[in-house]
């Protein structure tokens, strides 16, 4: 196979399946589900001729030529990651190109207005595109190119992203004038006996995952 005509994303799936010599684990690691990572995994058979990974009592082991290919794969992942981030001179105003972003819920409301502002002001021809969340697809989404930076919590993030934290938020309770629950005392019992809205923007269920994690400490 000529490299033209392959999927170089494949060896990116490649180096999760040998760390992680699990196809789960591995799919976890670059947030990608499991048949999409078993897929991957039977092109790559076919691509090297190998099995690569193959069963071993209860789990799964690398095969002799996937153990050759593991520190060379690595290696020339980081030498690829550092063609990709290595530092050049940068003029935003002369920058041509289109941006694409994931945002969730209220923070396309705080963020995106002074975000368009200051684009307008210092790169004007640079166009943001903005998409809507898919928490459960962020590492493959982001693997495959098709989006360049996400505003979101995301606690866990797959090792393969760069994250740096912008803000410190808070959940707050909100109850209309004179409900019973805000006379005395709070506790788990009341809070949980009260009816509640629950509002889960798209496929974005990280918060109220959040309150249940909560609620059961």
């Amino acid at each position: 196979m000529r490299l033209r005509d392959l999927d170089l994303n494949l060896l990116v799936a490649l180096d999760a399946l040998l760390r992680e010599a699990h196809v789960t684990r591995a799919a976890a690691r670059l947030e990608m589900s499991q048949s999409s990572m078993s897929l991957a995994l039977s092109k790559l058979r076919t691509v090297f001729n190998d099995p690569l990974l193959v069963k071993s009592g209860s789990g799964l082991v690398l095969t002799a030529r996937a153990q050759e290919i593991a520190p060379r794969l690595a290696d020339t992942l980081r030498h690829v990651d550092a063609l990709m981030h290595e530092r050049r001179d940068f003029d935003p105003s002369q920058a041509h190109d289109t941006v694409t972003l994931i945002v969730t819920d209220y923070i396309d409301f705080v963020v995106v207005p002074s975000l368009v502002k200051e684009l307008a002001r210092r790169a004007p021809h640079v166009i943001l595109r903005i998409v809507g969340p898919n928490p459960t697809r962020f590492g493959e989404i982001f693997s495959s190119g098709e989006v360049d930076v996400s505003i979101t919590y995301f606690p866990n993030p797959p090792a393969s992203l760069r994250v740096r934290p912008l803000f410190r938020d808070r959940l707050v309770g909100v109850a209309r004038r004179g409900h019973p629950l805000l006379a005395g005392a709070m506790d788990l019992r009341r809070f949980c006996d009260q009816g509640h809205v629950i509002v889960e923007p798209g496929q974005a269920t990280m918060y109220n995952a959040q309150i249940e994690q909560a609620l059961e400490r």
